[in-house]
């Protein structure tokens, strides 16, 4: 990574406190907004959003978490493929 480009794992670190993990809750109202909990929740289930998601034990109560390192990947890549299609269009 360029000096100058945007690090997001270190931008989402300083966001949540040092936290390795927040909760799928947190998650989705930070950066999925289009997104309701209740249907992040049933694609978590099945694995089928763009990060995975664990749980830190088997109830059903549990929340399901997402590591930092997973949502910082999933937002540098999808912005990158933003900046490779705009960049095709315009350049």
């Amino acid at each position: 990574m360029k000096d100058n480009e945007f690090d997001f794992l270190n931008a989402l670190i300083k966001k949540y406190g040092h936290k390795p993990a927040i909760t799928l809750k947190e998650a989705i109202e930070d950066w999925f907004p289009d997104l309701t909990f209740a249907t992040a929740k049933k694609k978590a289930a099945k694995q089928q959003l763009p990060f995975p998601v664990f749980k830190i034990h088997s109830s059903n109560k549990a929340p399901y978490m997402v590591r930092i390192l997973d949502l910082a990947n999933t937002l540098k890549r999808t912005s990158d493929i933003a900046v490779e299609d705009w960049t095709s269009m315009h350049i």
